[in-house]
């Protein structure tokens, strides 16, 4: 899978989906790699943006989309089924705040559409879609083998620095073009080459 700059970029806009560019204007993305296994961390994150003219991609390979063991198959939070961000752009999602009153993250600013999934197995089945706010957070797993309990539907970094930098960029954006920023969640077929 090419996740270049250029290639992330079009695989974007192919999908009729704003790519924001300007210096330091940064695009959250994530990749979902596999829309059948719970519990592991075997998505992409990625942060795309311009340096003064120079295009950067960040990748972060110990992350997921999905939600743990736990909650998909013990604990349902919601009656409906345990949540699945549904693949797309969800514009202003998150704002920095604290996961759980915690810890710094990327709190969830704006509704988003979720699929939900109730029979309590280990594979992700799409069942019905919700919209509305859940909590759907972008936080850390604190180095954590297995999802687990670290996700009820959030978007999960395996490592607690990762999620640190990724901060770090949301700042720097934040301070020239405001404090929510837009999630597009794509899926490994999404991307181009």
């Amino acid at each position: 899978m090419d996740l270049s700059y250029k290639n992330i970029k079009e695989s974007v806009e192919k999908k009729g989906y704003k790519f924001f560019t300007g210096h330091g204007n940064i695009n959250l993305i994530g990749i979902r790699t596999s829309n059948s296994i719970t519990n592991v961390f075997d998505d992409y994150f990625l942060v795309a943006y311009e340096d003064n003219g120079a295009k950067v991609i960040e990748v972060y390979d110990a992350f997921t989309t999905d939600p743990g063991k736990y909650y998909s198959t013990y604990k349902l939070l919601n009656e409906e089924g345990v949540a699945i961000l549904k693949p797309g752009q969800h514009r202003g999602m998150w704002k920095i705040g604290k996961h759980r009153g915690k810890y710094k993250a990327g709190v969830q600013a704006s509704r988003v559409t979720v699929y939900r999934d109730k029979n309590k197995n280990t594979t992700i089945d799409v069942e019905v879609e919700d919209n509305g706010r859940f909590g759907i957070n972008l936080h850390h797993a604190s180095e954590a083998s297995a999802v687990g309990r670290y996700s009820a539907g959030c978007q999960v970094f395996q490592y607690p620095v990762d999620l640190s930098r990724v901060l770090d960029r949301m700042k720097l954006s934040g301070k020239i073009y405001g404090d929510t920023f837009t999630y597009t969640l794509l899926e490994k077929k999404d991307v181009c080459k």
